[in-house]
């Protein structure tokens, strides 16, 4: 069995449905659908919607703790009642042969921590979408059939750009140990997890099959954070972290030290909002880039 948990805040009450019906259209019926409400105070329409599901195991609980992103989603794993988790986004959804197959590789894999699929891009009517940043995640990704990270070979496969869609994983609670999410952070605590879980010898696992739709829209949180260079204040940093933490020699610290996806991520913006005339935007991004990176 496997919990799906959506951590909730605020959310767009269409997409959440269609992301509960998308569970519920899987291929594999072994799951509990945890609807992990983050609001300041009980979300009553939030509530009323949980109790419309009545034929499908579904539970609706209240965050009481760190009500944070990463409070909520620490909150939401620790909340489940199995030991295989997935945190769906509120607009998000899952291909219907998602949980068949994370659990066909858990079950293969015992020893890994957390593992992960491919997405397709989704816009805000559920249509494919592409971007340039998402074929260079493509770009990016090893090509072998599983791709397997752990110590410090996985930490630099991740530092030449992070290919892996956070809402895709499924975790193994038994085996995350004492790695959380850090509140610290609004874009890249997910990046930090795989760090801090790779650091102390665990295992990641991925395959290429495309198992989940992640949506793309104008109030998605990392639209947001992108515009305003939050992302890139926060990717910085955490890349300086991860440099931190390696000696002189180790082949890590070059490649975090070089932040190379981060450049290239900031000249391609100047360039598109150059063509698009956005000038006040691409002046943003190449201050950033000329003091910052």
């Amino acid at each position: 069995m496997i919990t799906i948990a959506i951590p909730c805040y605020r959310p767009n009450l269409d997409y959440l449905e269609q992301a509960i019906n998308s569970v519920m259209n899987q291929s594999l019926d072994c799951y509990e659908l945890l609807i992990v409400d983050g609001d300041e105070t009980p979300n009553q329409e939030l509530q009323k919607l949980a109790m419309k599901y009545k034929n499908i195991s579904l539970r609706y609980i209240y965050n009481t703790n760190d009500r944070t992103m990463a409070g909520n989603w620490n909150f939401a794993i620790t909340s489940s009642q199995t030991d295989l988790v997935t945190l769906l986004h509120s607009d998000d959804l899952l291909c219907a042969d998602y949980i068949l197959k994370m659990k066909s590789l858990a079950d293969s894999s015992p020893d890994v921590s957390a593992f992960f699929c491919g997405a397709t891009i989704v816009d805000e009517a559920s249509k494919k979408m592409t971007s340039f940043p998402d074929l260079v995640k493509n770009f990016i990704r090893p090509r072998t059939k599983f791709i397997a990270l752990q110590g410090e070979q996985g930490i630099i496969s991740l530092l030449k750009g992070c290919y892996i869609f956070c809402p895709t994983i499924c975790y193994r609670k038994s085996l995350l140990g004492k790695c959380v999410f850090n509140k610290k952070w609004k874009m890249v605590t997910d990046f930090q997890f795989y760090i801090d879980l790779l650091v102390v010898g665990k295992k990641i696992l991925g395959v290429h099959d495309k198992l989940y739709c992640y949506r793309r829209h104008k109030e998605n949180q990392t639209s947001k954070l992108t515009v305003t260079c939050d992302r890139f204040t926060e990717e910085v940093a955490i890349y300086n972290q991860v440099s931190n933490l390696f000696s002189a020699r180790s082949k890590v610290k070059r490649t975090a030290s070089k932040k190379r996806i981060i450049k290239l991520h900031l000249l391609f913006l100047i360039v598109k909002n150059m063509l698009f005339f956005r000038f006040k935007l691409a002046y943003r991004y190449f201050q950033f880039f000329i003091t910052s990176v």
